[in-house]
């Protein structure tokens, strides 16, 4: 098993999961993930991870509350609010799901993802134009994030080229 000592081994944690997910191995994911939690106490993103797999499984209740622990100490809350408003949607409470999906876009307004899910809520309801609204929003977010990198990646280039010149002057 790998060592988890500090952050930076969560992610290929994450991926492991993922991989043995793919392959059908629902109880071994769980059972690493367990396994890195039980060393790993609190850690938000594992304990987020651990709620998705349980609400894959149906264990709704369990996910839930893996989710609200997680919500406690995380950094991202906006995709722990979404995955609670994801279990508002599978347990057929639309209004519940749009409450957590709100949160999410205030915890972070670049979010795209609480835009998308909020499109489903609605179409669920049988809001099709505010679905069709928030889809437009959540394609606004894509597009906006797409333009902030293409201008971060400009001044990134620009500052090159003004020490280059600097240099050979």
């Amino acid at each position: 098993m790998e060592n988890i000592r500090g952050g930076k081994q969560v992610k290929p944690a994450l991926s492991r999961t993922i991989a043995l997910l793919k392959a059908g191995n629902e109880e071994e994911a769980e059972a690493l993930l367990e396994a890195l939690l039980s060393s790993k106490r609190n850690d938000p993103e594992l304990t987020n991870a651990l709620g998705v797999l349980r609400a894959f499984s149906g264990r709704y209740d369990e996910a839930r509350d893996l989710f609200e622990l997680s919500l406690h100490t995380s950094r991202d809350k906006a995709k722990v609010l979404c995955n609670l408003g994801n279990l508002c949607l599978v347990e057929n409470d639309p209004e519940g799901a749009l409450r957590y999906y709100a949160q999410a876009m205030e915890a972070s307004f670049m979010a795209p993802e609480p835009r998308y899910n909020a499109a489903r809520a609605y179409q669920q309801m049988g809001h099709f134009e505010k679905a069709l609204q928030a889809i437009f929003d959540y394609d606004d977010c894509r597009s906006f994030q797409r333009r902030l990198a293409i201008m971060t990646f400009l001044t990134v280039l620009l500052g090159i080229v003004y020490v280059a010149a600097l240099i050979l002057h």
